[in-house]
């Protein structure tokens, strides 16, 4: 009965020219206390393992240099975030998404061995976002068939910024001035770990929402797909959406690293 349902709504998809998400079909995945528990607790564990490397003799003797364990943990967690999410509801060339963000994701874990700190590694993002911009537009402009060319677009740039993002904990070490910085400037470093909290708060009030709400496929679902693999596809979501803003804090972690040598 399912498999006959899922196969009318394709049906009836391609008649109308219309997403299977368009013609009001009813939420397949039920996103309940148990997902969102989940998705917390993921994140909760990421920040730690993140969170680990602060004592380590690697990021702590150097505040410096990069700390290239902490480039891999996050490279580690884009991994898994290009693995797992499904891209092939949200965009109809789910290989150049998994492709952006494993390829931000080297490039990121590249500068963490290197260590081109300060302003130098900021040259060194702001480069390899550029190439993501150039090779996302190429892909598009040589993909034989251009439908939902603004879906493909977005989520290819979105998965390789978010790997781009996680890259940024190496900046770990440099956090360590943070208590030299206070004692020079208070008001700015205070204000650096004020904006430090709030950005964790806001993200983790982010990956609540966006669990909460995912369920739907009106809301998720970008392309025309068979009806029967979206609940599956699904299946997995809240291990993204528990890595991700981790992912994303990788640029706060930097942003703020770069602020506390200024402060220096």
């Amino acid at each position: 009965m399912a498999d006959h349902d899922a196969d009318s709504l394709q049906a009836d998809s391609r008649k109308s020219g219309q997403s299977p998400a368009s013609l009001g079909v009813a939420p397949l995945v039920q996103n309940g206390a148990g997902m969102v528990v989940r998705t917390l607790l993921v994140e909760l564990v990421a920040y730690l393992c993140m969170a680990a490397l602060w004592f380590a003799p690697a990021t702590s003797n150097d505040p410096l240099a990069t700390s290239p364990w902490a480039a891999c943990e996050a490279f580690v967690c884009a991994l898994i975030v290009a693995a797992v999410y499904p891209f092939r509801l949200r965009t109809p060339s789910q290989l150049a998404a998994r492709v952006a963000a494993i390829a931000m994701g080297a490039g990121g874990l590249l500068a963490g061995f290197l260590g081109p700190v300060g302003g130098r590694w900021m040259v060194w993002m702001v480069a390899l976002a550029s190439l993501l911009v150039i090779g996302a537009f190429l892909y598009e402009l040589l993909r034989a068939s251009r439908t939902r060319m603004i879906f493909s677009l977005s989520t290819t740039m979105s998965a390789g910024l978010i790997a781009l993002c996680g890259m940024g904990w190496c900046m770990l070490p440099q956090l360590h001035l943070w208590g030299e910085a206070r004692r020079r400037n208070p008001v700015g470093a205070w204000c650096v770990l004020a904006g430090m909290f709030l950005a964790l708060a806001l993200l983790a009030l982010a990956s609540y929402l966006w669990s909460r709400g995912s369920g739907s496929v009106a809301d998720f679902v970008r392309v025309d797909v068979d009806p029967s693999i979206v609940a599956p596809s699904l299946r997995n979501l809240w291990l993204c959406w528990g890595l991700i803003p981790v992912l994303l804090y990788g640029a706060v972690i930097a942003v703020a690293a770069l602020l506390v040598v200024m402060l220096l």
